[in-house]
């Protein structure tokens, strides 16, 4: 097992805790390409570069948008969920 490797889960908690520890790692992954997408928008290139860099910089704030924040908010509501709230609903229902 690599250093960066969690492991297995016991139970419900360190499941939990280990989807914290991975949005955490998407929310670094986010930083480093709001930054690159940051330097791409300031930067000024040679005309033959430019299509390349609007190219990269539409790939990196899709991402950003599509993938990777819906990913980092969807493990953080799944640690958060306890399922009560679904049951309790439920209940109110009938």
């Amino acid at each position: 097992m690599s250093s960066k490797e969690l492991p297995s889960p016991r139970n419900l908690e360190e499941a939990r805790a280990q989807l914290r520890e991975h949005a955490a790692r998407l929310a670094a992954l986010e930083n480093g390409l709001q930054r690159l997408a940051e330097s791409l928008r300031s930067d000024d290139f040679e005309p033959e570069d430019e299509d390349a860099a609007t190219e990269i910089l539409a790939v990196v704030d899709c991402v950003l948008l599509d993938s990777i924040g819906p990913a980092k908010r969807d493990l953080l509501a799944a640690a958060d969920y306890s399922g009560k709230d679904e049951a309790d609903a439920g209940e109110e229902d009938r």
